[in-house]
């Protein structure tokens, strides 16, 4: 069992007076799991509860990995509302994570990682469609 882990952090609300730190794990059995806890961002010292989220592989119809000049940041999208949904700081259609410039080789291997498992799936589902 392969996991792969990289930490992210996330402004929440459009003045940002709100973060959430996590975690994005890679299980090669279930998919991604994705930890966080949220935080005032002015002291960090009002904080949530730890929320856990399961998303499982053959929910993922994207997951990109996108270097930029200062940071990088990882979307994820499925292929329903209702895993999206949970997070505060969804805006519908997709995800965004953004992860330091040092993770973005961890990120890297676990979108492979993650895209060679959904294609290994699909290969076989459609194998035991033909027979």
């Amino acid at each position: 069992m392969t996991n792969i882990s990289v930490p992210f952090k996330v402004e929440i609300g459009e003045l940002g007076l709100r973060e959430a730190l996590g975690i994005v794990v890679y299980n090669s059995k279930t998919g991604l799991r994705i930890e966080y806890q949220t935080r005032d961002a002015l002291l960090g010292v009002i904080k949530s509860d730890i929320e856990t989220i399961e998303i499982p592989w053959n929910e993922i119809t994207a997951f990109e990995v996108e270097k930029k000049w200062f940071s990088a940041r990882i979307t994820i999208r499925t292929a329903s509302l209702a895993y999206l949904a949970q997070f505060p700081w969804n805006n519908g259609a997709q995800v965004v994570l953004k992860i330091s410039k040092d993770d973005i080789e961890t990120a890297r291997r676990l979108r492979s990682e993650l895209l060679l498992l959904i294609s290994e799936n699909r290969l076989a589902l459609l194998d035991s469609n033909n027979d």
